[in-house]
């Protein structure tokens, strides 16, 4: 879209509905005066054309351009956004279903139990209603990941956190009851979220001697009327961020956003169709992307060459659509279908039972013990082979009456149902009558891996299964030219999965609960979490296969297969504060195991990347239910999880795409909707208006902050250079690898409440890029650290964080 003026790119660009074009562009130097000349090439040799742009600076501003014939800037950059622009606000409305407004969220509680929540001229929060709330039980509140809070919500100075986004929760504070399991925590639909957004202060400073901070995008507003992510409308074209290997650091989302899609408010239910938009997410930093998919207001082909429609079974039109995706960055998540159709085969065969659902650890034990038989091949073996994983014993016969072995059309018969010619439908490039393409083909697959339970995840035979089966097919697809037809080979992955995972609660003492604040360091040093890290990883006294060291040994069996090795960050508590630390240490001794079972060079094509989701998810050890959303008129209260803040997902991505190898974020949704089409679960009128539970005022964008940020720094992530931990001085005393407490692991940093962070030199050594996060604060004020670099001689650095983001910092002459 071009600006006629710097008013027209102001007003369009502060406004997430409107649609911005965007271009890559490269400069002979970073000065953006009358000596910078722009090209539209890596090369510099092709100029850019002229015209008026907008050019977001690497750290923080904006600035307004035009362009001549020569690449170069006629007259001079002028700053985009202007004082007072951007202004504090705080949304803790909530959705009228009925009529797609958004009102007060105690509307229609004859209890009153809601909040009034405003922000003042001082940047002070306070909630009108919180003296006259009337719970059953105590109220508390929070402000992203900080501190769980009882005492009045009245002035909260919240004046450091200019230019950020704050999600504050507040309500009962009682108990939850799921799966059996009673927790003290907010009250299922007697609590909400609110967003917080604190004006930008246009003069902060960016560089402090040496230290150089990376900042949101100026121009970046959320918009206090919209719940919705606006990243591919307004965010630039990105280049990707590599590692120092020159791999590429993958970004992947199962969520597809409605309006990248489909233009808001187009379309009539039955009567006409919705206006079509030619995506651009994938131009916003996704290496892969989920194949779109929705349902039209109207019957019939989309008109537009983008989409298709998916037909009937007998061939009529439906409402179906789909996007065109080229299969090579094309990824799916596949519900344990092609695991589950054999496994119940054969089940059924011996029990005259299907399976129940959810399957039943018997049923789980089975689908393992078929898999493992395929790998007995000899006759005289099968006649004595038996499957015994302590919940279930059964003979090959049993299990595999058909003899199905890892080859396609392999044993006695049912070749349709057996697991290798199951498998091959992910390979196959082909559609059929009722679509032209075939939506379970992609690069990279994902299965949800919860047919099995937790029986397959420890069984190194089972993941052996996979590898066969799966070299079965390549040989089949490379045999019948299937890339010819644009077929590709896949990679998997697990939902969640990962070589070595953590957890808080843990098995043994493996999770991060037993190194808490609180416990003792001598206490800290004895578990199983601690060991990990310090005898395996640090210092080598611990091998692989040490009896106490456990990790996922399906994964050295499937390895060859498996491309993608997971450090999960789904938020199960309200303040969780061990997520990053366990990034860091499950990521360390995940890429350790990689590199000792495959070797370093082919271990550099396995990527270990973090893993979480837009929502937090509660389980039976959550200190929350499901959050006030909305109001259906005549069916009262709507609600569902807590939207992540924003911090979390900040926080994610810069850790996931600098110090890690990408980004992983599941999502069974649509993001964004429209908040007057009110629809119950998985209906067409789902998948037609979108996720109208998205209620966070763009929180997601957060996301792609966070790799913003990064990739202003892509030089130093791309260098052949190592992630060192800095040292932390806490009090007189530095943080050490090496003193009797090893205080710098992940680990004790955890259990004494000091940052998070890692920095990474530059080729030459005269800069680093370094990441630091601070989960012990309060969640709403600034911190002042001091670090010291051990491999540039200990020179010390005072840096800032804000709440729980992380902050992205260039330190230069070192």
């Amino acid at each position: 879209m071009a600006y006629s003026s710097i008013s027209d790119a102001r007003t369009k660009l502060i406004n997430p509905e409107t649609q911005q074009d965007s271009a890559i562009l490269y400069a002979n130097n970073n000065l953006l005066d009358n000596t910078t000349i722009f090209y539209t090439n890596p090369g510099l040799t092709t100029l850019a054309p002229s015209g008026n742009y907008v050019i977001p600076s690497p750290q923080f501003r904006s600035y307004y351009v035009t362009l001549g014939s020569d690449g170069k800037i006629s007259g001079s950059k002028t700053e985009l956004i202007l004082s007072g622009v951007d202004t504090s606000w705080v949304d803790d409305y909530i959705a009228d279903y009925s009529t797609g407004s958004f009102i007060p969220n105690d509307n229609f509680d004859s209890g009153n139990v809601g909040t009034n929540l405003s922000i003042n001229g001082s940047l002070l929060v306070t909630d009108a209603y919180w003296s006259s709330r009337s719970y059953a039980h105590s109220k508390k509140w929070v402000i992203d990941q900080g501190d769980l809070v009882s005492t009045a919500l009245t002035n909260i100075d919240v004046s450091a956190m200019k230019g950020y986004d704050l999600r504050l929760m507040t309500g009962e504070w009682y108990q939850n009851t799921k799966g059996g399991t009673t927790t003290a925590g907010f009250t299922g639909g007697n609590f909400i979220s609110a967003i917080i957004h604190v004006a930008e202060d246009l003069a902060r400073t960016t560089v402090e001697g040496r230290v150089n901070y990376y900042f949101r995008p100026d121009y970046f507003i959320p918009l206090y009327s919209g719940e919705y992510p606006s990243f591919f409308k307004r965010f630039p074209n990105v280049l990707p961020i590599n590692d120092k290997n020159g791999n590429q650091k993958d970004w992947m989302s199962l969520a597809t956003p409605l309006f990248d899609m489909i233009e808001k408010g187009s379309g009539v239910w039955n009567t006409s169709k919705r206006t079509y938009r030619n995506s651009t997410r994938n131009t916003k930093g996704y290496t892969y992307k989920r194949q779109g998919r929705f349902a039209d207001t109207l019957y019939g082909d989309p008109p537009n060459a983008n989409y298709y429609m998916k037909r009937e079974s007998g061939g009529g039109a439906s409402q179906s659509i789909f996007e065109y995706q080229t299969y090579a960055t094309n990824h799916l998540i596949n519900y344990d279908t092609w695991l589950k159709t054999p496994a119940e085969y054969t089940y059924n065969l011996h029990t005259g039972s299907n399976f129940s659902n959810p399957p039943t650890s018997q049923q789980q034990s089975w689908v393992v013990g078929l898999f493992e038989s395929l790998l007995i091949t000899n006759p005289t073996e099968r006649l004595s082979w038996t499957f015994n994983n302590g919940v279930i014993n059964k003979t090959y016969l049993e299990l595999n009456p058909r003899s199905w072995e890892t080859g396609l059309n392999s044993g006695t018969g049912n070749y349709d149902v057996s697991p290798a010619n199951n498998l091959l439908g992910f390979f196959s490039p082909f559609g059929d009558s009722t679509t032209p393409q075939n939506s379970n083909h992609g690069k990279h697959i994902q299965f949800d891996f919860e047919i099995t339970g937790s029986y397959g995840r420890d069984r190194q035979l089972f993941g052996q299964s996979f590898t066969d089966l799966w070299n079965s097919c390549k040989t089949y697809s490379i045999s019948n030219s299937w890339a010819s037809s644009g077929g590709v080979i896949p990679n998997f992955s697990n939902y969640e999965g990962g070589i070595y995972t953590r957890t808080y609660e843990g098995s043994g003492t493996g999770g991060w609960r037993y190194v808490s604040p609180g416990v003792s360091v001598a206490t800290a040093k004895t578990t199983d979490l601690y060991k990990d890290y310090k005898e395996y990883y640090f210092d080598g006294s611990k091998n692989k296969n040490a009896s106490d060291f456990y990790w996922h040994k399906f994964y050295l069996g499937a390895i060859d297969c498996y491309s993608h090795f997971f450090v999960t960050a789904y938020m199960h508590n309200i303040c969780e504060k061990w997520y990053l630390y366990n990034l860091v240490h499950s990521g360390d001794i995940s890429r350790k195991l990689i590199n000792e079972i495959l070797g370093v060079e082919q271990g550099k094509t396995k990527k270990v990347c973090g893993y979480s989701w837009r929502y937090m998810e509660p389980i039976d050890i959550s200190d929350f239910g499901f959050e006030r959303k909305g109001y259906l008129s005549g069916v009262g209260f709507k609600n569902y999880r807590p939207n992540n803040p924003p911090s979390h997902n900040q926080s994610l991505a810069v850790w996931s795409f600098a110090y890690l190898d990408g980004l992983y974020l599941w999502d069974d949704n649509v993001i964004g909707g429209e908040y007057n089409k009110w629809r119950e679960e998985f209906t067409l009128e789902w998948q037609a208006y979108g996720d109208i539970y998205e209620i966070d005022n763009g929180a997601y964008d957060w996301f792609h902050i966070g790799y913003w940020q990064v990739l202003q720094n892509r030089d130093i992530v791309g260098a052949n250079t190592e992630w060192v931990k800095p040292e932390y001085k806490n009090g007189a005393v530095w943080t050490s690898n090496t003193d009797a407490n090893t205080t710098n692991f992940p680990v004790m940093l955890y259990n004494a409440q000091l940052p998070i962070s890692a920095y990474k030199l530059s080729v030459d050594g005269t800069e680093a890029l370094l990441i630091i996060t601070n989960p012990f604060n309060n969640g709403y004020t600034m911190s002042t650290h001091t670090v010291r670099l051990p491999t540039k001689g200990n020179q010390e650095f005072t840096v800032k964080t804000w709440g729980n983001y992380t902050s992205v910092i260039r330190l230069k002459n070192l």
